[in-house]
């Protein structure tokens, strides 16, 4: 199956978006087998490359690290799979620390040894 084409990337004012539209031109084969995990699936989408055929990256802060993450180390001599394995453990460390900010107990001490308790 061939890859969709990307946009080109001269036409974005931002550096970042740039960057990351020039990366999906660049690596299309690489683009390709990486997973994305901004939800892009339920527009049809099947990997981060179908992400930059559209003007849905640019608006869309996990695309566009993700791809720059994947050009790093593409540039690196990683393969798509180490590429993958990367983007992987980013995200999940990702949610892992958006998980437990859920879970902050935002509780105001009533004492001073409860304030002292709390801080030590």
């Amino acid at each position: 199956m061939p890859f969709p084409p990307t946009l080109d990337p001269s036409q974005f004012q931002s550096s970042a978006v740039r960057e990351a539209y020039s990366v999906a031109k660049q690596i299309l084969e690489v683009l390709g087998q990486q997973p994305c995990y901004c939800y892009c699936q339920r527009q049809g989408h099947r990997s981060l490359l179908d992400c930059f055929a559209s003007l849905h990256a640019t608006s869309c802060d996990i695309c566009i690290n993700e791809a720059r993450l994947a050009g790093q180390l593409s540039r690196q001599g990683k393969t798509a799979e180490a590429i993958r394995a990367a983007i992987i453990q980013k995200q999940g460390l990702i949610s892992e620390v958006r998980s437990k900010s859920h879970r902050i107990n935002f509780a105001v001490p009533n004492t001073k040894k409860e304030k002292h308790d709390e801080l030590t």
